[in-house]
């Protein structure tokens, strides 16, 4: 499909989705796990962070998936051409922009939560539009952005692997307790 980028692209666009989610998601988890170990048993405690490692990896295929079906809606030549890097920067702008949501919207209360979403989808919807449009021009014209970006890609995706290698372990912990 001449519509889609390379699979060694795809793969490692997975792997740098994967390292920022799966970043986060530990960041969380290490973050509640003082009340956490105060409550539960150790084993409970795995479980939990097994839960959360599989729900990490769950969003970022859909993610993935999601930034693939725009090759439906974006001319072929978008994706197809440097579409690691692009998946990286728009991640960094992203969590840039996300996070500040995430840390205040659990505050609002239930009336502000609808209009604080709905704002937030909009102009979350807005930057997407801006990145994809300056990143379209910023990446061609400057080759040593580029390579910077490849050489941060090619680190990010050795941890991407581990983090991989974790949540699938994450995922057959959580299958075999679900069964047994």
């Amino acid at each position: 499909m001449k519509r889609f980028p390379e699979k060694q692209e795809i793969i490692k666009s997975f792997l740098v989705i994967l390292t920022v989610i799966n970043s986060w998601a530990v960041i969380v988890f290490l973050y509640n796990f003082p009340g956490l170990i105060k409550q539960i048993t150790i084993s409970d405690l795995i479980s939990v962070l097994a839960y959360v490692l599989l729900s990490a990896l769950i969003e970022s295929v859909i993610i993935s998936l999601a930034l693939l079906g725009l090759g439906f809606l974006l001319p072929a030549k978008f994706l197809r051409t440097d579409y690691a890097v692009r998946t990286l920067l728009l991640l960094i702008l992203s969590v840039i922009y996300i996070i500040p949501f995430h840390i205040y919207i659990p505050r609002l209360s239930t009336l502000m939560f609808e209009a604080v979403v709905s704002i937030f989808i909009a102009m979350w919807s807005v930057l997407l539009i801006v990145e994809l449009v300056l990143f379209h021009k910023i990446i061609p014209r400057y080759p040593k952005f580029k390579a910077g970006a490849v050489k941060i890609i090619d680190r990010i995706t050795v941890l991407g692997a581990i983090y991989f290698f974790l949540d699938l372990s994450s995922l057959i912990y959580v299958t075999i307790t679900n069964w047994s």
